[in-house]
């Protein structure tokens, strides 16, 4: 079966935006923001390491949002694909 989202590497396995959006994924300014801000956190690193200071991190509900929006998109274009998906 053809993988419709590439993923852009091993250890995050986000799928590349740009690619996604050429396989017809919808993607708006908020959940665009929101992935930004996800691509540059340390989020690998904070997960091993105890480290004070401030960060920029995205609130739950932001990235609740995100993820429903994508996983509907992705969701729709694998039906029109004749992909069975349920959710």
């Amino acid at each position: 079966m053809r993988s419709f989202f590439p993923v852009c590497c091993e250890h995050c396995g986000m799928p590349k935006r740009r690619e996604a959006e050429t396989l017809g994924l919808v993607v708006g300014e908020i959940d665009r923001f929101v992935l930004a801000l996800i691509d540059d956190s340390d989020a690998m690193i904070d997960s091993r390491f105890i480290r004070t200071g401030t960060k920029r991190v995205a609130a739950l509900e932001a990235l609740d949002g995100t993820s429903k929006r994508i996983r509907d998109g992705v969701g729709t274009i694998l039906r029109s694909n004749g992909v069975p998906v349920r959710l």
